[in-house]
């Protein structure tokens, strides 16, 4: 590398991303290699979020390499830090947010900016002990934090979480003085914290105990033995192997449950070694090590062999750490991908099938974007999607995509057409010359669209069949054989998601029972007090008196059975089901909100949780189902009263808040609670069905999302700081927007 020197700024392409570094090729075609953590300022990042394969890089040369290594760059090197920009900006006792980088046992790392990580120790991390931090917290979590002191020399900030919750009590407390709604705005100066000793980021063992024992197979004793002896001084037990023999004869010796392999031994492949234990049944976390140049080479066979994780040569232990740490905190370890597998590798017509899969949408929603795509991949003109009710067994358009609109007066005549045909016989059809070989046959479709070629195939939806997919040309002679597979193809997708539907609807059907069982304690326990305050007054009514006197009393009975009268009839239309509910309803956003705080009140009494609202006059109506909408609401305040309950009994507090948001979904509300907050890695996963960190039916949320997607709204955490609490983000399109499916 004689035409390069060491600090040398050069420029090149993206030719190939890995999970462990990127590939560039400079303009005299040498090719160079950039680390992982050398990438960006933040040093452990993916590749593929950084740059793509075409992009133009800037890097300086950090290595030459040799005859056997290609040329190190470092694009870390090119950047400026972020350290003047952030005590220009901040100072001590300001009140910062930032993302979880690393738990360490004295502590927590904090990411502030890029490159910037802030240190809060252990005895600040909250109000309560905590005596480690996984207890509260995970790797990317938000959170607030009090900064307590700047080292412009060490370039270190000293964080505390403990200050922040200090100033949210107090500020809590002035606002339940002044019986108005908490404002994260208010900031009380924090009391300087209990002085801790510097913290340091030198080895941790106790973050790594649990991620052994460790076996090492490696032939090269300069790389192998200091490697073992770092490992050790982790905590962990360690094993080497020097050769593949020793390497076969340890596998059966231990449970192990990290194996790192030489990838280059010189007795054979060490991707065999990694078979030989697969094969005996070992379940170690296997890795492999080699140099960049192997690694890029034989990508594909590694990810074929099952390893979990690759490391780079020479051998950084910064990049091991993380890996170890994850396995010692018991956290998922997937197998090692050369690169993001696309879902679209299920169904190879259809490049976007992965967008798909991953929204948030609605099933229908969805279904309408596969139709579209799978129209295009066939060639088709207009796609349809028919549903024939199998009681009636009259026949409609559940989905279309292209053309123009359709006689909807001969849909009456397809229960004797092609359509009914695919359903019944369960089979598909294809025929590319109607007008000339069956017309007769295709009259009543016809009627419905004119074409000239046409692809129908049945769509099996819990194995039964009422559903079909056709796909239409107007010219002759448009598909082919290879067309007619794909439109079976995409009948698979459109099962799945019809299934998903039937499913959801279901459960939403299911709900409204659910929902009234756990609210049913706290609400006997509300009757019971105003029946018996009824009792009381009643009792203490003066028989003769005061016409006044008699008519005031009265008042107050009549109020209090009013009151008992709004409750019940309130809870009496929560078990009715969306089944049926009129979608052309419109229903007060502010006022279903009031209703459903009413029926959540009294267990939210029970469980020490005050509610406040902040409710914006004014909102547009939303078409659809109140009773939908109201058990969306009352879904969303019962778990963020549940989730309270798991924090000490020290101003618990939901907020509510409506008010106006963007054209598409101008009605915004807003469920703020001051609970122990959720793990970023958990913020869609709590929208999966089944899924709960409570023990609970992992419903609420679930259908929540279902029952917003049927009035075409949306849902999602807006921000969580652990342990702080959470803000759920409620959109609706207004009734002039339509949005209902």
């Amino acid at each position: 590398m004689v035409n390069y020197q060491i600090g040398q700024k050069v420029e090149g392409i993206v030719e190939t991303v890995f999970p462990f570094g990127i590939f560039v090729r400079l303009a005299d075609t040498t090719k160079a290699y950039i680390r992982r953590r050398d990438l960006a300022l933040d040093a452990n990042v993916e590749p593929a979020e950084v740059v793509r394969e075409g992009d133009k890089i800037v890097g300086v040369v950090i290595n030459l390499g040799d005859m056997h290594k290609h040329l190190e760059l470092s694009r870390r090197a090119t950047m400026s830090d972020y350290w003047e920009e952030f005590v220009h900006r901040y100072r001590e006792g300001s009140v910062v947010t930032g993302s979880v980088q690393a738990l360490n046992s004295h502590g927590i790392f904090v990411r502030l900016l890029p490159g910037l990580n802030g240190f809060v120790p252990l005895g600040e991390l909250a109000t309560w002990q905590v005596s480690q931090p996984e207890e509260l917290f995970w790797v990317d979590d938000q959170v607030e934090a009090v900064i307590t002191r700047i080292s412009p020399s060490k370039k270190k900030v000293r964080l505390s979480i403990k200050a922040r919750l200090e100033q949210r009590a107090k500020a809590l407390g002035i606002f339940d003085r002044m019986n108005n709604a908490p404002d994260d705005g208010f900031q009380v100066k924090a009391a300087a914290p209990v002085e801790a000793p510097e913290y340091s980021e030198q080895i941790d063992p106790p973050i790594y105990q649990g991620a052994g024992p460790v076996l090492v197979v490696d032939d090269h004793e300069e790389v192998r033995v200091p490697l073992a002896a770092r490992l050790s001084q982790y905590g962990l037990e360690v094993s080497q192997a020097g050769s593949l023999a020793e390497g076969f004869a340890q596998i059966h010796e231990k449970d192990w449950r990290v194996i790192l392999i030489d990838l280059n031994l010189l007795e054979c492949d060490g991707l065999e070694l990694v078979r030989f234990a697969r094969e005996q049944g070992s379940r170690a976390h296997i890795c492999v090590m080699s140099n960049s140049n192997s690694l890029s080479a034989r990508a594909a066979d590694i990810e074929r062999a099952g390893v979990s994780q690759v490391f780079t040569k020479p051998l950084d232990v910064t990049e091991l750490e993380p890996f170890l740490s994850r396995l010692a905190r018991g956290e998922a370890t997937p197998q090692w991908r050369a690169a993001i597998q696309p879902a679209a590798s299920i169904f190879p017509a259809f490049p976007d099938i992965a967008a798909i899969e991953n929204t948030e949408d609605a099933p229908m929603r969805r279904l309408q974007t596969a139709l579209a795509q799978v129209a295009d991949t066939v060639q088709a003109e207009v796609g349809l999607i028919f549903w024939m009710n199998p009681s009636s067994r009259a026949i409609s358009v559940l989905a279309q995509v292209g053309g123009d609109a359709l006689e909807t007066d001969a849909l009456y005549g397809l229960c004797n057409s092609p359509v009914e045909d695919v359903i019944c016989e369960d089979m598909p059809i294809f025929e590319n010359r109607v007008s000339e070989k069956a017309q007769a046959r295709f009259s009543k479709l016809l009627d419905l669209l004119k074409f000239e070629s046409c692809i129908g195939a049945p769509i099996r939806v819990h194995d039964e069949v009422h559903h079909a997919a056709f796909f239409f040309h107007r010219d002759p002679d448009v598909f082919s054989k290879y067309r007619l597979r794909d439109a079976r193809a995409g009948a698979l997708l459109f099962s799945a998601l019809l299934a998903e539907e039937a499913i959801n609807r279901r459960l939403r059907s299911l709900h409204p029972m659910l929902l009234s069982g756990e609210l049913a304690a706290g609400f006997g326990h509300e009757v019971a007090n105003k029946i018996s305050g009824l009792e009381l007054q009643l009792l203490q009514l003066p028989i003769h008196g005061d016409r006044d006197e008699l008519q005031a009393e009265w008042a107050s009975v009549l109020n209090l059975a009013s009151d008992l009268k709004t409750m019940v009839a309130a809870f009496q239309q929560l078990p009715r089901t969306s089944e049926g509910e009129p979608a052309g309803d419109i229903c007060d956003v502010n006022a279903t909100i009031q209703r459903a705080e009413l029926l959540l009140r009294p267990e939210a009494r029970r469980r020490g949780v005050k509610i406040t609202r902040s409710l914006a006059p004014d909102l547009p109506p939303v078409s659809g189902s109140e009773i939908i909408l109201q058990q969306v609401f009352l879904n969303l305040m019962l778990n963020a009263v549940q989730q309270m309950s798991l924090k000490p009994a020290e101003h618990r507090v939901l907020a509510i808040s409506s008010g106006t948001g963007t054209d598409s979904f101008p009605i915004q509300i807003r469920f703020w609670d001051t609970g122990p907050g959720i793990h970023k890695s958990l913020w869609e996963k709590i929208f999966a069905p089944g899924f709960s960190t409570r023990n609970g039916s992992g419903l609420g949320l679930f259908i929540a999302r279902n029952f917003l997607h049927s009035l075409g709204g949306r849902i999602r955490v807006e921000e969580s700081f652990v342990p702080l609490g959470t803000t759920f983000l409620v959109e609706l399109p207004g009734a002039e927007s339509g949005g209902n499916e």
